[in-house]
């Protein structure tokens, strides 16, 4: 849901401050999100770091789409939007394989 409903959002916050501050801030929040994430000892402080990294990464793409429309134009910006929504796709299905192999070749839960 927090992606769904972030962009509206943070469209005007971009409007308002600008797109480096709001970029640097949304890096800043979502890394402070991974941190949350992997100390979170109990449930509701883990949805709390993954509620910050999903709206603050959605910001930090959202920018990164918004100077991507300033620097290209026509067909130079139709590749490099393909290119942002093909990565994405690439990493959620890459992530459990990069996952699989790293709790086998480690001693993740191993007696």
């Amino acid at each position: 849901l927090a992606t769904i409903f972030a962009p509206y959002f943070i469209g005007r916050v971009v409007d308002r401050f600008g797109r480096r501050n709001l970029l640097v801030l949304a890096m800043l929040f979502t890394g402070l999100g991974c941190l949350i994430t992997l100390v979170a000892t109990n449930y509701a402080i883990l949805l709390a770091g993954r509620i910050l990294v999903v709206v603050f990464g959605s910001a930090c793409l959202l920018v990164a789409r918004l100077v991507v429309a300033d620097v290209y134009t026509g067909a130079g910006l139709i590749r490099i939007t393909a290119r942002f929504t093909m990565l994405p796709v690439v990493a959620i299905i890459a992530t459990p394989v990069l996952a699989g192999l790293i709790i086998d070749f480690s001693c993740y839960l191993s007696h």
